[in-house]
């Protein structure tokens, strides 16, 4: 968990740098050519290193989880939208 929050902490913060730097030096088109290729990158090495996490009896899917967590989720847009 605390790795998946490094990495979005470190992207969030290098990619709109990174990209704002090509912007500023190069053609603003190029500043979508860093994460064309990190996500190439993060594909091709997912594909050979990431195993395959299924259970080899199978699950169900879980009703009441998914409805609350529907419900939950509307709610809070709700509240955002029409809080203000």
């Amino acid at each position: 968990m605390s790795t998946w929050a490094l990495s979005i902490s470190v992207a969030s913060a290098v990619g709109p740098l990174s990209s704002g730097v090509l912007a500023t030096i190069a053609d603003f088109r190029w500043a979508f050519v860093p994460p064309i290729v990190l996500g190439v990158a993060v594909a091709v090495c997912s594909w050979i290193l990431v195993t395959d996490s299924r259970a080899p009896e199978g699950r169900a899917l879980d009703w009441p989880g998914q409805m609350t967590v529907a419900v939950g989720l509307t709610s809070l847009l709700w509240g955002v939208i029409e809080g203000g």
